[in-house]
């Protein structure tokens, strides 16, 4: 009963059931733009600068040196969390600072420890 639009080689148990799984999946319409939130987050690197940014505004400078890295790899990650909308900056002479945008991604990163921690 396959269709060629189809790409499962298999036929439902429950027909209804998986209707309804398909309406569900099909009414989450922000489903991409969490997968890309989860890519960002996903990074090493950039998740401990979220992390370094959780409590204060910190120079582009003070984190390169926290993260023995260089300033331009910095920025350029910063760009990115920036374009993404989960960080802000400010300048200050010849000095830029970061905080976050809100704290709802650094409550995501503790919920996905407290989840690891009791696995």
């Amino acid at each position: 009963m396959t269709t060629s639009n189809q790409r499962t080689d298999c036929e439902p148990n429950n027909p209804q059931k998986v209707e309804m799984l398909k309406e569900k999946l099909n009414s989450r319409t922000n489903i991409d733009s969490v997968v890309d939130f989860l890519k960002i987050i996903s990074d090493p690197t950039r998740m401990k600068m979220l992390l370094i940014l959780e409590h204060d505004e910190v120079s582009v400078n003070d984190i390169a040196v926290t993260m023995d890295m260089t300033k331009s790899a910095i920025s350029h990650q910063l760009k990115l969390l920036k374009d993404m909308g989960y960080v802000k900056g400010r300048k200050e002479g010849r000095q830029k600072y970061y905080t976050l945008y809100d704290d709802h991604i650094v409550n995501i990163i503790h919920a996905a420890y407290d989840h690891v921690k009791h696995c």
